[in-house]
């Protein structure tokens, strides 16, 4: 899949970017811009592969410096794109050690079902949440699902 090639170049280009947060919603961007042109039955790869490549890149270390919260938040996004991808596509619940911590298995669906109602329902959702992490999860499944 082009993404991580798409993604790394980003992060070689922008590695200087003073904006954690821009730099971590053009690299979403960017995923949720590749998945589109990924088949159903390609995406959890696709997910997986993004993930692996992040974390192993040479490129992350030396970004991390800067940017290392906005790097978890993003591990977050992509667990989150990749929760419901293998959910909704593939039917299978993908347990996240750290998220069922936070919240139980049927909370978590109900979360993603609140996100599938619409925007401004998942919007009140995430933005009412407390937990960071749970937070990134579920807003990676926002942008996977509506941007």
């Amino acid at each position: 899949m082009e993404t991580t090639s798409s993604l790394l170049k980003y992060i070689n280009k922008s590695s200087k970017e003073k904006n954690s947060q821009k730099f971590l919603l053009e690299l979403d961007d960017i995923v949720n811009h590749e998945l589109e042109l990924v088949e159903n039955t390609a995406k959890e790869a696709a997910v997986k592969d993004t993930i692996k490549e992040i974390n192993q890149s040479a490129v992350r270390a030396r970004v991390a410096k800067q940017h290392q919260e906005s790097f978890d938040n993003l591990q977050d996004y992509f667990k989150g794109k990749l929760f419901y991808i293998a959910y909704r596509e593939s039917q299978k619940y993908i347990k996240f050690r750290e998220i069922e911590r936070i919240v139980d298995r049927n909370t978590l669906i109900s979360f993603v079902k609140e996100i599938e109602t619409g925007q401004e329902y998942a919007w009140k959702l995430i933005d009412n949440l407390i937990d960071t992490k749970l937070r990134n999860f579920l807003y990676g499944i926002f942008t996977y699902l509506y941007f």
